[in-house]
């Protein structure tokens, strides 16, 4: 009973301590920003794993290289366009898609969707023509953007992608994206949307 009793009471004190916690603004500007769409660019770096038959046959788990950018038209909606190449199959592809980020902090998630193309590949016995190895594609992402207030910024990002190919192929990929902040000086003011 008294376990019981210390640990309501400690839970109480915790989160009497968060409600009552104020925000550090040390170098915050007090009067309301302005919102200014800006862009992002960078190279991004993961890996592409295929989930499906037959594309399974082809390998566990590829490198991804590729180039990411995004532009952010409202405070915490964007747009995304991506291109990569997966190896060492020689598979390629590229997105575009439309991220939602949930909070305007610091580390930002995100959740997102996407439709684009994407080649698989030649790494498997697979016979048949080319469209048995390419189409379009949709996906659903999340991740969170770290320093989002920042002139560089790192998105990290999990991603399942659906390849409209003859034997309908998916793949689930991670990528991490190092990004240069273009045309916004002062883009700390973002942390205040």
């Amino acid at each position: 009973m008294n376990a019981r009793l210390r640990t309501t009471f400690s839970a109480i004190l915790l989160a009497a301590g968060f409600a009552a916690a104020q925000p550090l603004q040390l170098d915050m500007p007090t009067e309301a920003t302005v919102f200014r769409p800006y862009g992002l660019v960078g190279p991004s770096f993961g890996t592409f794993a295929p989930v499906s038959e037959p594309f399974t046959d082809q390998a566990g788990v590829f490198a991804r290289a590729g180039i990411a950018s995004q532009f952010m038209f409202l405070p915490l909606t964007g747009m995304t366009l991506d291109a990569d190449a997966t190896f060492p199959d020689g598979g390629f592809g590229g997105s575009l898609g439309l991220v939602q980020e949930v909070v305007p902090f610091v580390i930002s998630p995100f959740a997102g969707a996407s439709a684009g193309f994407r080649y698989v590949g030649t790494s498997d016995g697979r016979e048949g023509k080319f469209s048995d190895r390419f189409g379009p594609t949709i996906g659903v992402n999340a991740g969170v953007r770290i320093f989002r207030e920042g002139p560089v910024q790192v998105r990290a990002k999990a991603g399942y992608e659906l390849i409209l190919d003859a034997p309908r192929d998916q793949g689930a990929g991670f990528d991490i994206a190092i990004l240069w902040a273009l045309g916004r000086p002062g883009i700390r003011a973002l942390a205040n949307p």
